[in-house]
C-alpha cells in the first residue's frame, strides 16, 4: 500500500488495518517456522507497511496536539498556605535502628578469644 493511499484513510480504518496486518504477520511467521513460505519478502513488506501506517497515525496525533490549546504545566500560584502532602510525609527518611556501641563488640571478641585460650 502506498503512503498516499494510507493518508486517504481515516484513523479508525488505519487502526483496523494494523490489526489485520499483525494477524497476517503472525501467520506468516508461523508458516515460516513450520513450512516454507512462497514469498519470503512478504514479512519485510508487512513490517514496512506497519511502519508507514504508524507514522501517519503519529503525524495526525502530533497535528492534533499542536491545534489543541496547551495545558499549563505548573498550577497558578495562590495566596493559600502550602500544605505538606501525605506522600511527602510518608517518604520521610526512616531512622536506622540503634547499633550496639563498639566497646560491646570488642568485649564479645575478647570473651571469645579468652575461651579459645583455655
Amino acid at each position: 500500500m502506498k503512503i498516499a493511499e494510507i493518508r486517504q484513510k481515516s484513523t479508525d480504518e488505519l487502526k483496523t488495518q494494523v490489526k489485520k496486518i499483525y494477524e497476517e504477520h503472525f501467520n506468516l511467521r508461523f508458516r515460516r517456522v513450520t513450512d516454507v513460505i512462497e514469498n519470503p519478502q512478504a514479512l519485510r513488506e508487512l513490517r514496512r507497511e506497519l511502519a508507514r501506517i504508524h507514522t501517519v497515525v503519529r503525524q495526525r496525533e502530533m497535528e492534533e496536539a499542536i491545534k489543541a490549546p496547551a495545558k499549563p504545566a505548573v498550577p497558578a500560584p495562590t495566596n493559600e498556605p502550602v500544605k505538606a502532602s501525605a506522600k511527602a510525609e510518608a517518604k520521610a527518611p526512616v531512622k536506622a535502628p540503634a547499633r550496639a556501641p563498639a566497646k560491646a563488640k570488642e568485649k564479645k571478641v575478647v570473651a571469645k578469644a579468652a575461651k579459645k585460650d583455655k
